[in-house]
C-alpha cells in the first residue's frame, strides 16, 4: 500500500510541476503594454536551478516536499523556454533497453517540455507554450504559472489542482545561476538552437536512415549549462490519465533528452555535455561526446561512429541558431 501510495503522489507532483494548462487566448495589447512586457520577459532571461517545492492544502502552511530532485529551467531572449526534473535516486535499467515497467518507473519519475514563453505583466503571469513535451498529451498545451522574483529567486506557482476535494497549491522555488567565465570557444555555443535534421550515414557517404518531422532544441547557456529534448512526430497520448507500461514504452522511446553542464575542447573539435540529468536513468552521470561544426547560423554535432551490424554509422544532427546574435556573447 505505501508503495501505491507513493506512487500516485510522484504522479500528482510531476503532472502538478510540469503542468496541466489550458488554449491560449490572450487579446491583441496596446504597443505601449507590449513593450513593457518584453522588457520584464526580458527579467526571466536565465538559467535556473530548482531549490525546493513546497505545497499548501487549503489555506494552511506551506510545506517543503519530498523527494530530493533535480531540475533545471532554462529561458532565452528568442522568448524560448526549456525545463527538465527528476529525483535523484532513479534506478537505472538492467538491460540496454528498459522494459515496459522500466519504461514506466522512468517516464512516470521524469518532467520535461520546451517551448515558447510569454509574460503578462499585469498578472504577474508566465505562460510556457509547449511544443513538445515528454507525456505525448501535453504537447501543444499552454502552462500558466504565477510569477514572483526575489533577488536571485525566481518562484513559480500552477494553478492550484483539486485533490480529495481539497485545495492544493504547489511552489517552485528556483535561483537563478551565476553567468561564469567561458573560453572563446564555448561562448560559441551559447544560446538555443532549433533541430533541422537528424541523419544516420554509412562510412561512404551514403545515407542510411533520416527521422523526419521530429523537433527539438539544444541549449547552451552562459553558466555553462546544457539541455537538448527532442520528440519525434505521431505520438499517441496516453488512453487515461497516467500511462500503462506499454504507453511508458512508446512514450519513452519517442522522446530524447538529457541536462547538465558542457566543455569544449577546440584543439580537437569537440564539445562534451556532461549530463547531470537524463530521461534513461542509466545515462546520468556519463559524458557525451559530440564533434562539432559551424557553418554559418548551423551547428552540426556527431558522435563518434559506432558499428552496428558490422557497419560504421555515423549520427550526424543539424540545428540552427535562433538566438538573437546581438544577445550572444
Amino acid at each position: 500500500m505505501y508503495r501505491l501510495l507513493s506512487f500516485t503522489f510522484s504522479l500528482f507532483l510531476i503532472g502538478t510541476i510540469m503542468g496541466y494548462g489550458s488554449t491560449d487566448t490572450t487579446a491583441s495589447e496596446p504597443a505601449e503594454l507590449k513593450s513593457r512586457e518584453q522588457s520584464t520577459s526580458d527579467q526571466f532571461v536565465g538559467t535556473y536551478k530548482l531549490l525546493k517545492v513546497e505545497r499548501r492544502v487549503n489555506n494552511g502552511d506551506w510545506e517543503a516536499v519530498g523527494p530530493d530532485r533535480l531540475a533545471y529551467l532554462l529561458y532565452d531572449s528568442s522568448g524560448h523556454m526549456s525545463v527538465q526534473l527528476m529525483p535523484v535516486d532513479r534506478k537505472p535499467y538492467e538491460g540496454g533497453q528498459p522494459t515496459a515497467e522500466e519504461a514506466l518507473a522512468a517516464i512516470t519519475s521524469y518532467g520535461a517540455y520546451f517551448g515558447a514563453y510569454s509574460v503578462d505583466a499585469s498578472t504577474q503571469a508566465v505562460t510556457h507554450h509547449r511544443e513538445g513535451h515528454l507525456n505525448p498529451g501535453q504537447a501543444h498545451v499552454d502552462a500558466p504559472r504565477g510569477y514572483e522574483f526575489s533577488g536571485d529567486r525566481l518562484t513559480l506557482t500552477p494553478p492550484s489542482r483539486s485533490v480529495d476535494g481539497k485545495e492544493v497549491t504547489t511552489h517552485l522555488i528556483w535561483e537563478r545561476l551565476p553567468e561564469v567565465a567561458l573560453t572563446p570557444g564555448q561562448e560559441r555555443f551559447v544560446g538555443f538552437w532549433r533541430l533541422i535534421s537528424n541523419e544516420r550515414h554509412a562510412a561512404d557517404g551514403e545515407l542510411i536512415s533520416k527521422v523526419d518531422g521530429q523537433t527539438g532544441y539544444i541549449m547552451y547557456t552562459a553558466s555553462q549549462h546544457m539541455a537538448v529534448q527532442m520528440v519525434r512526430p505521431d505520438r499517441q497520448s496516453y488512453a487515461g490519465n497516467t500511462p500503462t507500461a506499454e504507453e511508458a514504452h512508446a512514450a519513452i522511446t519517442t522522446y530524447g533528452n538529457y541536462f547538465g553542464t558542457f566543455s569544449v575542447n577546440e584543439e580537437e573539435g569537440f564539445v562534451t555535455h556532461h549530463r547531470e540529468g537524463n530521461l534513461n536513468p542509466s545515462g546520468v552521470n556519463t559524458d557525451a561526446k559530440r564533434f562539432r561544426t559551424f557553418l554559418g547560423n548551423r551547428l552540426i554535432l556527431q558522435p563518434p561512429a559506432r558499428d552496428i551490424d558490422g557497419q560504421e554509422v555515423q549520427s550526424t544532427i543539424t540545428w540552427e541558431r535562433i538566438t538573437r546574435p546581438s544577445q550572444t556573447p
